[in-house]
């Protein structure tokens, strides 16, 4: 067996790794986050090396919604050893289409290329049958076997969540049922363990409820089986799971389990062991974990019924069934018989209603790329208007300051003028000339007048004019 892995990033704490078994060989791969456009050439010649060296004939992905992963498939099964590709699904496979993007779309085609695909519920190995004809649910290994030796004390009032303090784990609704069962039952503490980012929202939740002294922070422990052995009743508030392996340990230690429900589970369609309320109602999950604590006999009869469903699950050879599936990989003409069987009206349905999504979302999007090019289009238009208009703005600027220029070169030229022309009056010269042709220009416009108007209005505007002047 070869691990492969990503090359550890600088924040990596070896410590907190699980050992591996002496056998089992680890390698590693450029990590995915830096293996993006050209610099992906690193990761693909890793490889073709590491599929060389060690001859490998199955590689089992569990980078199921990376991006990576289309890109390592091509590498693995382009790689001249044929070896075979099977994708492992760790998740609900509806989990992707809430993210917005492609990738559950991508996924779709990586079932149909891929040589299998391993699931952790039924659910799962059933939608994506429709995509691939070699699937098979299998397991997760359980962590603890069912301690037939654990045992709680009827006055407990310890709650227990463990796990990842992450989004989708819900981890701020604890705070909210701890509220209402604190309300209720003063003395109950809640423990937490674990780390995560949501940790300090958490601790800042539960100052401000007024809870903090009920609600114990223990942070990331490998000694959970002590904190199951003290919890009275297992909570978990994850909006979704793959396989839920805290749950699967709590009902192990025979702690019944209140829980937001999630039908697509093995766990829950089998229901022994779990109590489940719908998705966010805090409020009945608190009234739940109330009742339960409240009355130890049904909380007992819970947990050790819970407690035989895991029993059952640990009884499965998880080995056995890994390897009859890699022998049915390795017998091609099985495969193609599955392939020619008639697809089930299930599975055609599943297939056709994602394609059909895929379809759906692409002209969605190419509407909205249409949009786009258009209101681009529109804005490209404007900037050329505008352009233009700035262009022949600037150009009138131009000729405003160039006439500003010429009005003050004309406006200096008249004064200059004004003062010849006032000069030229005021000297003794043009006086003279003046008093000499007053005579000659009276006659001359007084006959002009006589021409125009006749005699008696040349006399009136005569007389007129020299009564004008005596007063």
């Amino acid at each position: 067996v070869i691990l492969i892995t990503d090359e550890p990033g600088t924040s990596a704490q070896p410590e907190a790794e699980y050992p591996l078994p002496p056998a089992v060989k680890r390698v590693f791969l450029p990590r995915r986050e830096d293996s993006t456009a050209a610099n992906y050439r690193l990761r693909a010649a890793a490889w073709e090396r590491i599929l060389t060296e060690h001859r490998i004939d199955i590689v089992v992905d569990s980078q199921w919604v990376d991006a990576c992963t289309p890109w390592d498939m091509l590498c693995v099964k382009g790689h001249p050893s044929k070896p075979a590709f099977v994708l492992h699904c760790h998740n609900f496979c509806a989990v992707p289409y809430g993210w917005g993007g492609d990738t559950a779309q991508t996924l779709v085609y990586e079932y149909q290329f891929c040589d299998g695909a391993v699931t952790l519920s039924e659910t799962d190995q059933r939608f994506v049958s429709a995509f691939s004809p070699h699937s098979r649910c299998i397991s997760n290994p359980l962590t603890f076997l069912p301690d037939d030796s654990a045992g709680h004390a009827d006055t407990s009032r310890t709650l227990l969540w463990t796990g990842r303090l992450s989004p989708e784990k819900r981890p701020l609704d604890l705070i909210k049922v701890m509220k209402i069962v604190a309300g209720a039952m003063p003395d109950t503490k809640l423990l937490i363990v674990g780390s995560g980012k949501e940790l300090e929202s958490v601790r800042d939740l539960a100052e401000c409820s007024g809870v903090s002294e009920n609600v114990v922070f223990t942070g990331f422990s490998d000694d959970v089986q002590s904190y199951y052995r003290q919890g009275a009743v297992f909570i978990n508030t994850s909006e979704f799971e793959g396989f839920s392996l805290t749950i699967a340990e709590a009902m192990a230690h025979a702690l019944p389990v209140v829980s937001y429900d999630m039908p697509w589970l093995t766990l829950f369609r089998d229901g022994r062991g779990i109590v489940a309320v719908p998705q966010g109602r805090f409020d009945l999950l608190a009234a739940e974990t109330i009742r339960l604590l409240q009355d130890p006999q049904r909380r007992r009869e819970i947990g050790l019924q819970g407690q035989k469903q895991i029993r059952e699950l640990s009884e499965i050879d998880i080995a056995r069934e890994w390897k009859i599936f890699f022998d049915e990989i390795e017998r091609p003409d099985q495969t193609a018989s599955k392939k020619s069987r008639n697809v089930n009206t299930e599975n055609l349905l599943f297939s056709y209603l994602t394609l059909f999504q895929q379809k759906g979302k692409k002209a969605i999007s190419d509407s909205l790329n249409a949009c786009i090019r258009e209101e681009r289009n529109n804005a490209r238009a404007l900037e050329t208007k505008k352009s233009t208009l700035n262009k022949r703005l600037l150009e009138l600027e131009q000729d405003l300051r160039a006439l500003q220029v010429e009005h003050a070169r004309t406006k200096a030229e008249c004064a200059r003028m004004r003062g010849e022309l006032g000069a030229l009056r005021a000297s003794r010269s043009f006086r003279i000339g003046r008093a000499a042709t007053w005579i000659p220009r009276k006659v001359r416009g007084g006959i002009r007048c006589w021409r125009d108007h006749g005699l008696l209005y040349t006399f009136k505007r005569a007389w007129h004019k020299i009564q004008k002047k005596r007063f």
